[in-house]
């Protein structure tokens, strides 16, 4: 499993200082979720953890909603639960893996 999400906007307390950016990052982060046909929202979602030997937190630097996804977004197919995180289909920079990579 890949979890991925970007950092949204905080606050100086809700945050950490990056040293190799050299500026404060977020604590939390977002994820555009489905909310309905012709729906998607930003929401707040918890920060991954590594579970399993296989996982991988990414930070997501690009994403773009799977072929898949566009066809329950337009609501033409069922398939996708109110809250799925869409844009499994992401380029960015491995954070942290588990034992198996």
């Amino acid at each position: 499993m890949v979890l991925v999400g970007t950092r949204r906007g905080c606050g100086q307390s809700n945050s950490y200082l990056d040293s190799r950016a050299g500026r404060y990052a977020c604590l939390g982060m977002n994820a555009l979720t489905f909310d309905a046909p012709r729906s998607v929202r930003v929401t707040a979602v918890p920060e991954p953890v590594i579970s399993s030997p296989g996982d991988a937190i990414v930070r997501v630097e690009l994403s773009a909603i799977c072929g898949s996804d566009l066809h329950v977004y337009r609501g033409a197919e069922a398939g996708l639960d109110r809250g799925t995180v869409l844009g499994h289909e992401f380029a960015g920079e491995v954070l942290a893996h588990g034992a198996q990579h």
